[in-house]
Order: structure tokens, then sequence, then C-alpha cells
């Protein structure tokens, strides 16, 4: 093989490695979930494109064959060494948004705050638990922004959350 055939060939390898999209609109979200720990080291444009073209996409009109690759992500624990924390927080959300919604995502949810250090958003988190409340927690995860396309993350400086204090 000559120089140019083993630099042609790396080329393609590369740019296969980065692509998420495939046959026309469809993203392989697994692939994009398996690769979530190499793309957090990826220059920021590049790896903010990807939150972005995942954040679209989940965003769309998605199969129940991405809802399960999203529930397995989220099954498999996967989810607590991404540091994608938009992509985490969004997918919750999409499974919510797509109808699916229970105890067990509830507290994955909360185990997500607590290993990454939202720490007013786990207490208030915790007590809707406590009290087996997963709709609130629901509600809770459906109305809070808590990272963004670009990594960046927010916390909450209270534990104050629709007028009532959690933390009480």
């Amino acid at each position: 093989m000559s120089s140019e055939q083993l630099v042609s060939a790396r080329i393609r390898r590369r740019i296969s490695r980065h692509v998420f999209i495939i046959k026309g609109d469809k993203m392989n979200l697994v692939k994009f979930f398996s690769d979530t720990s190499d793309i957090v080291f990826e220059p920021k444009e590049i790896r903010n494109r990807k939150i972005n073209q995942f954040l679209d996409y989940i965003h769309g009109d998605i199969s129940d064959e991405d809802i399960q690759d999203i529930l397995e992500f989220i099954r498999s624990g996967r989810y607590h060494v991404c540091w994608l924390y938009a992509v985490v927080f969004s997918s919750f959300q999409c499974l919510i948004n797509h109808g699916v919604w229970n105890e067990f995502l509830a507290r994955a949810y909360h185990e997500y705050l607590d290993e990454l250090g939202w720490d007013y958003e786990l207490e208030i988190v915790g007590k809707m638990l406590s009290a087996g409340d997963i709709e609130s927690v629901r509600e809770f995860c459906l109305d809070s922004k808590l990272a963004d396309e670009e990594n960046n993350t927010y916390f909450m400086e209270s534990t104050i959350w629709k007028g009532k204090d959690y933390g009480a």
C-alpha cells in the first residue's frame, strides 16, 4: 500500500469515528453514547457541534428504537461517567417527553445529581423521592436547566423550588 493510500485510509477512519449521522437523518445513538468519553476531550467547537447534533436529533421525531437506546444508556449506568451534562439531562427529558418515566428513572436522575455535585437540586429531588412523588421529580427534571449545549453547568442557589423550601 502506498503512503498516499495509507493517509487516505487514516483520514477515512478518522472521519468515520466522528460521524454519528447515518442513512439520512438517522443518528446512531449507540455509537454516540459509546463515544461520549472521547467527545469530552475534543476541541470545544467539535464537542459543541456533536452535542448540538445530539440535542437537535432527540428533540425531533425519534423512533422507538432510539428511545430504547436512550433507556439502555441510562439502565447500563454509563450516564454516570458521562461528562457531557447536557446530553445526560436532555436524555432524561427526552424520555419524559416520549411518555417514559418511572421510579427507576427518577432514582437514576437523583443519582446523577448526587455524583456530580448538584447539592440543592439533589436535596429537592431527594425529598420528592422520599415522599414517593416521582411526578414532581419529573416536573423538576423538565423545568430545570442544569447544563447547556456548551457543557456549561448551572446550579440553584437554594432548596426553594416553585415556592416550596425542600431544605426545611
